[in-house]
């Protein structure tokens, strides 16, 4: 798989955004999805916070472990392909993967026509992009490893050194990590363990998964 660019914003925390064009108000939201139906429980929250809005079109797109891209989009009553496509595109244009985008519209009283309302969808969306919080999601390998606990320190400096993170750590007789390595790091990760701790260790890789790391800015 390819690394792609991702926002952070939760649904909670959505990035957000306002256009005006013509006395017409376009309200952006925008937030992480883990997968594309997820696109639909944000619209839904959306909804509750503008009961009253004529029309909230939205896209999404969402890229599995095969680099297959799952995209859904509605126009919700705008003309055909004026609201959700239009969203869809600046997403592909942008890289942006994993994201779902709302555009809230309150009706202004004069019509943009179809080239303007595509132009307005777009700008919107654009406002909340540029204010989002971003990551770069890779493919990782996932490390178990069974270490005793004069080897923690070691094995923390391993996994930090090959751009890692620890996903989950637990303390019982020995301590027990999950950890995740880009796949592109996984050797000189296991490299790096069997020589450089001593004593029993039990090292295992568990298969590819995503994650995600934060961008600065």
């Amino acid at each position: 798989m390819q690394d792609s660019l991702t926002i952070l914003n939760t649904q909670e925390t959505a990035a957000h955004g306002v256009f005006e064009e013509k006395r017409s108000r376009f309200i952006a939201d925008a937030c992480h999805i883990d997968q594309v139906n997820d696109a639909v429980e944000f619209v839904a929250r959306i909804r509750l916070q503008h009961p009253k809005a004529r029309h909230i079109a939205f896209a999404a797109l969402y890229l599995d472990a095969n680099d297959v891209a799952a995209e859904r989009m509605s126009d919700d009553g705008e003309p055909a392909g004026t609201a959700g496509k239009p969203i869809l595109e600046l997403l592909r244009h942008r890289s942006v993967a994993d994201c779902a985008i709302t555009v809230t519209r309150y009706f202004g009283g004069v019509l943009l026509g179809a080239g303007g309302l595509t132009r307005a969808y777009a700008s919107a969306a654009a406002t909340a992009l540029d204010v989002a919080q971003y990551g770069k999601t890779i493919m990782c390998a996932r490390f178990t490893l069974i270490i005793s606990y004069p080897q923690l320190s070691l094995c923390k400096r391993a996994i930090a050194l090959n751009n890692g993170s620890i996903v989950d750590t637990q303390y019982t007789q020995n301590v027990v990590l999950i950890a995740d390595i880009p796949a592109v790091n996984a050797r000189s990760f296991k490299t790096r363990i069997v020589d450089g701790l001593s004593g029993d260790i039990q090292l295992h890789e568990e298969g590819l998964q995503r994650s995600i790391l934060a961008l600065s800015h």
